[in-house]
């Protein structure tokens, strides 16, 4: 799955490239490309998808409301985010929470989120080889048995409970002093 503002610095096209090569080495799978983008670049990526003869294997679904979003990413294997801009790409984190294993381009976000819960990063300059070969070797039960591990401390390191402690927290420790100054004439 690829999921996000849809364009060719944000890595859908790159997923592409990814399930070509997957189709190439005869792996069986239903991709998914899930977000908004504009007329031109949805008419490119249709293009891209249909010459690469992937249309059957790929859908490509305009943006979804939150909730729908999360049950995509948590019936998804991976989330390929090969994104050159994003630094700290929050659909990670929705991966993570929803139980798909992020595979991102190696950015300094990116990087402490699969770092901190589960995931992958690769380089920039071979991101999709490199990702390809990733999936091509991976184990699918050992990689949703990580991404279910992972999914409940994301969601309970991000649950409403832990922030609120947290900003309790960091407002207790501030110190208060009250100054009241009289001025007289």
């Amino acid at each position: 799955m690829h999921a996000g503002r849809l364009s060719h610095a944000k890595g859908t096209f790159r997923f592409v490239d990814v399930c070509k090569i997957l189709a190439e080495n005869g792996v069986s799978f239903d991709a998914e490309i899930i977000g908004p983008c504009d007329p031109a670049t949805k008419d490119a990526l249709v293009k891209d998808i249909d010459d690469a003869k992937l249309s059957s294997l790929i859908s490509v679904i305009d943006a979804l409301p939150e909730d729908k979003l999360a049950d995509h990413l948590g019936s998804a294997d991976f989330l390929v985010h090969l994104s050159q801009l994003d630094s700290f790409p929050l659909i990670v984190l929705e991966s993570l929470a929803a139980g798909a294993f992020p595979i991102c381009i190696d950015l300094p976000g990116a990087s402490a989120m699969t770092q901190e819960y589960c995931g992958a990063v690769v380089s920039a300059d071979r991101a999709t080889e490199n990702t390809a070969a990733l999936i091509l070797k991976s184990d699918v039960a050992d990689i949703r048995q990580a991404a279910k591990e992972t999914r409940k401390k994301v969601q309970s390191d991000y649950s409403w409970n832990t922030c609120v402690a947290l900003l309790e927290d960091c407002v207790n420790s501030l110190k208060y002093e009250k100054r009241c100054t009289l001025e007289t004439a």
